[in-house]
């Protein structure tokens, strides 16, 4: 489906979410809470079902509560539950922005630079977490900087320079190309080549 130009709002009902490089959360309400505004705009019930707690209204603020409580557990931050998320620390304040990006089951999350400025103790948790959601169904569109995360986690790996590609295929295929080489590491394509194929 192309969604070009479409409302955000459209392209999030259509099953497309995403997180940003910048983390974003409401720092003054409790983790839970930031999981039930996130899930609020994509539930059935209306501002009539709100105003006289219809049934409609009730089912849907318990899937809701269900949802919370599972990716806060996913994540490994329920102790936090019912805590301010102004008191995490940022990396953890990003898997709470993960966590929001997935509470209304999407088809496919965009994470724009999920571990920049993160530990890399923090940085392996993430990964770890990615993997199991992978495992469990969930599909990632990852934009990140970091080489070594996206080799350890990602199937397929497409490299971009200057807003053009270089280069797609698995990560290691897109290691010993020589245009990748030469665009991240300075070396230019013939001597990349000739030391490709004096190691192999």
């Amino acid at each position: 489906m192309d969604v070009t130009g479409r409302a955000p709002q459209r392209v999030a009902r259509a099953g497309l979410m995403r997180t940003f490089q910048t983390v974003r959360v409401y720092e003054r309400l409790s983790l839970r809470d930031n999981l039930l505004i996130a899930a609020q705009q994509f539930d059935d019930a209306g501002w009539v079902d709100e105003l006289f707690r219809t049934v409609r209204y009730r089912r849907a603020v318990s899937a809701a509560q269900t949802r919370a409580r599972e990716l806060i557990d996913l994540i490994g931050l329920a102790r936090y539950l019912d805590a301010e998320a102004g008191i995490l620390s940022y990396g953890q304040k990003k898997l709470v922005a993960l966590a929001a990006a997935l509470m209304p089951r999407p088809k496919i999350v965009v994470l724009d630079e999920p571990v920049a400025g993160v530990n890399p103790t923090r940085i392996r948790e993430v990964e770890e977490i990615l993997r199991r959601l992978n495992a469990a169904g969930e599909t990632f569109l990852i934009v990140e900087h970091n080489v070594e995360f996206i080799t350890n986690l990602c199937h397929h790996v497409i490299v971009l320079d200057q807003g053009r590609k270089l280069a797609e295929g698995t990560a290691a295929e897109v290691h010993r190309d020589a245009r990748v080489l030469e665009a991240y590491l300075g070396v230019p394509p013939e001597m990349a080549l000739a030391e490709m194929e004096g190691a192999a």
